[in-house]
């Protein structure tokens, strides 16, 4: 079976459709005895590019996959493929799935909401609990405590006694703002967060987060002369850490720290003027489920990790158990298994 990722470049979005490209790959192993092949196509489209084939999509269906095939040269790449199962995460890469049309059946999974132009053309649409009112009335929808990631752990992380603390650090986006003053602030709340632990602070940065907050933290742990490490890869400090404390920004972050087990704190940077409010629903859903704690980003300094049930690995087993039924059933029916 030839499975076929299309990656929009966003390192969430790529870790997302790579976990259920997984998951995909292990029904075909255990009902098929067959092996699978996973593709990657890169995209390359601007978000104008993107509008133009969703209003088409809308208004003149035909007519976009004439102009899909005429801007967009991954589309043509597609078809040399030859895939039988799509995966795509976010609306751009979805707009390209939603475009592909062939005779044998091909199954198209969206993770995200994919716009509403785009929604009707998949098999199957994963959408995180922040994002369900945008596709309720949708067939095939699975619904997710958590973004879907990838993890080996089969138990939690259940110390109280914290030897090491981890920080992964999202950035700006249209939600929150990372300036200067909030940068030296939050450096500052970590600062003061090790001296009362007297934990070692493992840290990573993604590739929204600003310059000047990366520099600024670093030469604050550095004054200290406490121990501390900067980590490009988020797997290696998410297995080291017993507590983790993530910016609010970043789904995906939140997510593969729950999911690994791990004690998880949520900070909120401060909110841009009109801004959608999702990630903070996402975060305050867990929150209310007792999954995590949240502070703003001026009261790091004064957390502490022994009141959170690390209940994440539950949710994460729950969601990818709800993805696995659906999909044995969407691939049965579309004669994939």
């Amino acid at each position: 079976m030839n499975i076929l990722v299309v990656d929009d470049g966003k390192e969430g979005h790529t870790r997302q459709s790579s976990a259920v490209a997984e998951l995909v790959s292990d029904l075909v192993r255990q009902f098929e005895k067959q092996k699978t092949n996973t593709e990657v196509l890169k995209l390359n489209i601007s978000k104008y590019q993107r509008w133009i084939l969703e209003l088409l999509l809308c208004s003149f269906p035909r007519g976009a996959k004439v102009v899909g095939k005429w801007i967009v040269q991954p589309l043509n790449a597609i078809s040399a493929l030859d895939p039988d199962v799509i995966i795509s995460c976010g609306r751009t890469s979805s707009v390209l799935s939603a475009l592909y049309k062939k005779g044998k059946p091909c199954t198209k999974i969206c993770i995200l909401y994919p716009g509403w132009y785009s929604r009707k053309e998949f098999d199957l649409l994963v959408v995180p609990e922040h994002d369900f009112g945008k596709v309720s009335d949708a067939k095939n929808v699975i619904r997710t405590k958590l973004a879907i990631c990838n993890t080996t752990r089969t138990a939690v992380k259940n110390k109280n006694d914290i030897k090491r603390i981890g920080v992964l650090f999202g950035g700006r986006n249209k939600s929150f703002v990372f300036n200067r003053c909030v940068s030296r602030k939050i450096s500052a709340e970590l600062v003061k967060l090790q001296f009362s632990t007297g934990a070692q602070l493992l840290w990573s940065s993604s590739r929204r987060t600003p310059v000047y907050l990366v520099d600024r933290v670093e030469s604050e742990l550095k004054k200290t002369g406490n121990q501390h490490q900067y980590t490009k890869e988020i797997k290696p400090l998410l297995e080291l850490c017993d507590w983790v404390i993530v910016s609010a920004d970043s789904v995906s972050m939140v997510s593969e720290a729950l999911a690994w087990g791990c004690k998880v704190t949520v900070f909120i940077p401060p909110a841009r003027f009109g801004s959608s409010g999702k990630h903070e629903r996402f975060v305050e859903n867990l929150q209310s489920i007792g999954a995590l704690n949240l502070c703003t980003y001026d009261q790091l300094g004064e957390q502490i990790p022994s009141d959170i049930e690390p209940i994440g690995l539950m949710l994460h087993k729950a969601d990818n158990d709800a993805i696995t039924g659906k999909l044995h059933e969407i691939l049965q029916s579309n004669g994939l298994l």
